[in-house]
């Protein structure tokens, strides 16, 4: 299951959630590196769902259910802003994560004109719903099911952090979710690898056992051989029954 990994490689959160215009949402916006156009990569395989071009938003959604930061296990959704342009991205529509999906951009909304270069971004929990997003203020509109973006997405060593926004970001090495499964496995492979060696042994034992059964083969004397003329007098025992042998004669 693929972890859902904050789509930008350079974190600068400069608007928090349920701040200044970002009240009522749960979304945030990120400069990445000051005055640079930084790029934003997919978070998860995912596929474009909507588009709205009052802020050149899109949205999208997980092709399969991801790991969240804080361990839910669900489809999820996202929605970005303020891109120049993306019709590169909706001739694509299908991503893999990691690949090219946005970038930041200045183009505003709701005849607000250019804005500073940032990307405003959002999480939703599970699908996109058939709206998709509503209203929560004359100037913004949140994507329905927000959830907190530190509480979705996942980071990782090779991120460079300039401003995190205060919150408390999960690292990939910090999941420990599988420990338990790891240690399960490993006593698993320790007991496998003892009964190897046990029946290793035992095996061993068996090749010297059966030399020496061999040699005492080889040292017993030869049977002592049955003149011609008595070899039509020998007689041998068929069991009929458990309980009840008979003796035919071969001449």
């Amino acid at each position: 299951m693929q972890k859902a990994m904050y789509p930008l490689k350079y974190m600068c959160i400069t608007n928090r959630y349920d701040q200044n215009n970002h009240v009522g949402s749960c979304a945030i916006d990120d400069i990445g590196r000051d005055g640079i156009v930084d790029e934003l990569y997919a978070p998860f395989d995912c596929v474009i769902k909507y588009t709205y071009g009052d802020a050149n938003n899109i949205f999208i959604e997980s092709k399969d259910a991801v790991l969240y930061a804080d361990g839910t296990k669900k489809k999820m959704s996202m929605m970005f802003a303020h891109a120049e342009n993306i019709q590169e991205f909706l001739d694509k529509k299908e991503f893999k994560q990691g690949e090219l999906i946005y970038r930041e951009g200045t183009f505003g909304g709701r005849g607000v004109g250019n804005l500073p270069l940032h990307v405003h971004l959002e999480c939703g929990e599970g699908e996109l719903t058939n709206r998709y997003w509503h209203s929560v203020s004359p100037v913004l509109s949140s994507i329905d099911n927000a959830k907190k973006p530190e509480e979705c997405l996942w980071i990782d060593d090779s991120y460079v952090i300039i401003n995190d926004g205060g919150f408390n970001w999960k690292n990939v090495k910090d999941d420990h979710q599988y420990d338990e499964l790891i240690q399960q496995l490993q006593q698993r492979v320790n007991e496998l690898k003892q009964l190897k060696k046990e029946l290793e042994e035992e095996l061993e034992e068996s090749k010297k056992e059966y030399e020496a059964l061999k040699e005492e083969l080889a040292n017993m004397p030869p049977l002592p051989e049955v003149p011609e003329e008595d070899k039509g007098k020998i007689k041998f025992r068929i069991f009929l029954t458990e309980d009840v042998p008979k003796e035919e004669d071969l001449s």
